[in-house]
């Protein structure tokens, strides 16, 4: 098939548009001077042209004489013998002569035309008048050069039998040729592997001779050219494949109009879907049926793609569901559809007040290794099928399959011995079943114990562990429902889908710590008799960066544990490790910047301070000694056992010998218990508190120390602190340090008695005292 340019329409609006501005322009003389001249006109072309819509239905008819000196010329038609004469040319010039028939009475009348008289020469059209007509095709849809469509109508074995015939399809101005030879059948001929411009074609049938020589007058004989011309217009559409991969599924496959239908698929894009009774091609594209809002996200649920849409304003009922090109917004899809995908399952518009639904998830995070959660909601396990009568004593069970790692699945089912369990649709129901899916990221696993009542139903699930490489913590909750009703000779299949956008929050399963500052920076250790080096005394240290994690979860065996960031000081050849994970015993603590101890629960998890007691005897390498030692601070992963990132070893400390010339004594402090808001004044006694000493509570330099003059008492206030028991640290500078136990204790400045009883006795009656704000006794406080 060769490809024809069309452009017999574009050659008579051009003419028409010249011959009105020419008309327009000429001064009145020239005007006149181009009247029709008997002596001097001759007709080249003449045209009969008809056009037809979508349905085969005449629209418009048109007549064109052309040649010259034929303006104002007397034109005639003949049918059956009876001559009509044709007034008021659309278009009336020198050269052309256009006729345009709007009126259905006048297509009747100008039917089989069999001559044309144009200034009294005739022009025979005889029975070449006689025409093919189209009176369908099915197909109305056909696929780019691998589909295939078949046209219905009349008289087609006069194409065949005629090289004067040319039957083309395109649209604009590109059309391509369906060869003569195909049209074997008189009432059909099949297109096969159509190629040419997407969209909608039209079908033009077209018959073209040349006549005899006809004498116009005795300056002028010549032959005419002769063109009828049928133009089908939008017959068919031509469509190429989407880029949509085979996987593709629908959810779900009912729902009340503006509810969402989400279809998902490895490969998908942003495309328009419509909504249609029938796919033949009569059930035409609008906005009306086309869906609204369109969305689409790439990756949405691990690999698979998500388009969603709206169901628009739709009467109740089934409709074939298609996936189109996108089609810009305002403008007629009819125009713009050139790819489609039709789904095999059907979508059914129903009223939608017993529609499943996701309330809420708790919790609404977890880490990114997975963790339990628990989505509320109805009808997500429940049955929510309109007309579905339930019988009684119906047996239900429900089954987990988790082992299917690519699609666990929790499975409900409605059983009663093989017999009757439901009526629907005027069917007996054997069996019912619910498959449900949940998604967060990544397929969810099932626990047990979920629940389920026609007012809530509960998932007990675990979400499964996700890789996050573009940042996204934030995931939507989404349950997929397939509900099947078993009938003797078949079944019904009904797929849902709720969602709750963006609820659930992935939280990193580790972070990388960062050291800033270690409290003290040099650590004094003995040499024991062994040749050992070890901590001499309980020595509290304070470690202070970011992102000190400390995590509590649910273990399925030990039940609930807190994992700590584990403390070590190491170069390439030995370590110092502090675990509390593996050893209880230790006292490790993790605080935020507020100085408030954190228990690892959700929101009580990261912080900026670990404060931590290396045991005395704790033994040493030698190869620290007088060596500076990285700093290293590992954090757990979240629900794990296993040790997550490392911080970089970027702080150091070192381990020294005491010189016993540097090192301070203390024989007491005076209190060595204050309140947590601080502001006692504190004396610290001993001896060699050298200049420049300093003194940490708590891993804390404490600021104003008073030092005397011999070097034998330290003064302060107590700054404020945290409830419980911590380390004093007098630092001399140089080297040397000593230690005692300090304590900070709750109190009030406003106990109040409100009774008392007895309110008489001896002495060594015992009196019970009731009021408020008073302190517990202080096991550790001093009177002096």
């Amino acid at each position: 098939m060769n490809t024809l340019m069309r452009k017999k329409g574009y050659r008579l609006i051009s003419l028409a548009l010249a011959a009105v501005m020419l008309f327009t322009l000429a001064p009145w003389n020239v005007r006149k001077a181009s009247a029709f001249d008997p002596d001097n006109f001759y007709v080249t072309d003449v045209t009969i042209g008809k056009t037809f819509d979508a349905s085969q239905i005449q629209k418009s008819m048109y007549i064109t004489v052309e040649g010259r000196n034929i303006q104002n010329a007397s034109v005639q038609v003949f049918v059956s013998g009876q001559p009509r004469l044709l007034s008021n040319p659309k278009i009336n010039t020198n050269d052309t002569l256009y006729f345009e028939f709007t009126n259905p009475a006048d297509w009747e009348a100008l039917k089989g035309i069999t001559k044309i008289t144009v200034g009294g020469a005739s022009i025979n059209i005889g029975d070449k008048g006689i025409m093919p007509a189209v009176s369908g095709i099915n197909p109305r849809t056909v696929k780019k050069d691998t589909g295939s469509t078949t046209i219905y109508g009349s008289d087609f074995n006069l194409i065949r039998s005629s090289n004067e015939f040319s039957v083309t399809y395109g649209r604009g101005i590109a059309f391509t040729k369906i060869d003569n030879s195909l049209f074997v059948s008189n009432d059909s001929v099949t297109l096969n592997n159509p190629t040419g411009e997407l969209g909608l074609q039209d079908i033009v049938i077209e018959r073209k001779w040349q006549t005899e020589d006809i004498v116009f007058n005795s300056n002028y004989t010549n032959k005419v050219n002769v063109d009828i011309f049928y133009k089908y217009t939008d017959q068919f559409r031509l469509v190429q494949d989407l880029n949509i991969s085979g996987d593709l599924q629908m959810f779900p496959n009912r729902g009340p109009a503006g509810s969402k239908i989400y279809f998902k698929a490895d490969v998908l894009n942003l495309y328009d879907v419509f909504f249609l009774k029938r796919i033949d091609g009569t059930d035409p594209y609008t906005a009306a049926n086309r869906g609204k809002n369109p969305t689409y996200k790439y990756n949405a649920e691990g690999e698979k793609d998500i388009l969603t849409v709206e169901v628009p304003n739709l009467e109740k009922g089934e409709y074939y569901v298609v996936i189109t090109n996108k089609v810009p917004d305002g403008s007629d899809p009819m125009d713009y559809v050139t790819g489609e995908k039709i789904l095999d399952q059907k979508f059914t518009v129903i009223d939608g007040y017993r529609s499943a639904r996701i309330d809420t998830i708790q919790p609404g995070s977890g880490p990114d290794t997975g963790s339990p959660a628990a989505i509320s909601g109805r009808y997500l396990g429940s049955l929510n099928i309109d007309d579905l009568a339930m019988e009684p004593d119906v047996t239900v069970t429900d089954f987990i399959y988790n082992e299917q790692q690519d699609h666990p699945v929790l499975v409900r089912t409605w059983q009663k011995n093989g017999q009757k369990v439901a009526s629907y649709n005027g069917r007996d129901i054997t069996e019912v079943t619910k498959k449900i899916t949940v998604i967060i990221g990544n397929m969810a696993t099932f626990r047990s114990d979920s629940t389920f009542s026609p007012e809530m139903d509960k998932l007990n699930i675990m979400v499964s562990p996700v890789t996050i490489d573009d940042g996204n913590y934030i995931r939507d909750v989404v349950v997929e429902t397939e509900t099947t009703l078993k009938y003797d000779t078949g079944q019904f299949v009904f797929t849902e889908r709720a969602e709750l956008p963006q609820a659930y929050t992935f939280i990193p399963s580790t972070v990388k710590p960062e050291v800033i500052s270690m409290i003290p920076f040099e650590i004094f250790i003995e040499k024991g008799q062994d040749g050992k080096y070890r901590i001499g005394q309980d020595l509290l240290i304070a470690i202070s960066g970011k992102d000190f994690l400390i995590h509590k979860y649910n273990d399925e065996i030990e039940g609930f544990v807190t994992r700590y960031p584990i403390i070590q000081f190491s170069n390439a050849a030995s370590k110092v490790v502090l675990d509390k994970n593996s050893n209880p015993n230790l006292r490790v603590y993790v605080e935020d910047s507020g100085g408030n101890i954190l228990d690892g629960t959700a929101g009580n998890e990261i912080g900026t301070r670990i404060v931590a007691v290396i045991p005395a005897g704790t033994e040493v390498p030698e190869a620290f000694i007088g060596t500076a030692i990285p700093v290293i601070i590992t954090n757990p992963i979240r629900n794990s056992s296993k040790p997550g990132l490392s911080s970089d070893a970027s702080v150091t400390v070192k381990f020294l010998l005491p010189n016993e010339s540097k090192m301070p004594v203390v024989e007491s402090v005076i209190p060595d218990a204050v309140t947590v808001e601080g502001g006692e004044n504190v004396t610290v006694r001993g001896s060699n508190f050298q200049d420049g000493v300093k003194v940490f509570i708590d891993g804390r330099e404490v600021s104003g120390i008073t030092r005397s003059g011999d070097g034998r008492t330290i003064t302060f206030k107590a700054p404020p602190g945290r409830e419980g028991s911590t380390q004093l640290q007098v630092i001399n500078p140089g080297g040397g340090m000593a230690v005692r136990d300090f304590y900070y204790v709750k109190t009030y400045t406003d106990p109040r008695i409100t009774d008392f009883a007895p309110k008489s006795g001896n002495t060594g009656t015992l009196v019970q005292i009731k009021g408020d704000n008073f302190l517990a006794q202080d096991p550790h406080g001093q009177t002096r």
